[in-house]
């Protein structure tokens, strides 16, 4: 039985698709397309052109990601002044304080 070509591909019941699986029987099949005009590749061809777009989530994750890291580097300079000047550390103690303060901050898998 022929089916017309402009048919949707759920409806074009005498064609096999690439990664097409039978588990019984016999065929003889004709190529009708192959690359950019077979069904997988106009998929292929829309998601290529298709858009990223950012979800709201992704945006609110930036601007926290952004301000995290502003309070971070804030937080370790000032920590970094306190330990020096007010506390009295020599400059090899008072940078890795800074550090070790500036990755508790950081979630754990945050990067």
């Amino acid at each position: 039985m022929l089916v017309p070509a402009d048919k949707q591909l759920g409806d074009q019941i005498n064609r096999a698709f690439a990664g097409t699986s039978a588990s019984t029987g016999y065929a003889t099949g004709v190529v009708v397309g192959i690359g950019a005009i077979s069904a997988l590749g106009h998929i292929k061809t829309m998601m290529n052109n298709a858009t990223a777009t950012i979800t709201p989530l992704q945006h609110q994750l930036e601007v926290f990601g952004r301000a995290l890291s502003l309070l971070t580097i804030l937080v370790a300079i000032g920590t970094f002044f306190i330990a020096w000047q007010g506390r009295s550390h020599p400059l090899g103690e008072a940078f890795p304080i800074a550090v070790s303060i500036a990755v508790a901050i950081i979630p754990e898998g945050a990067l």
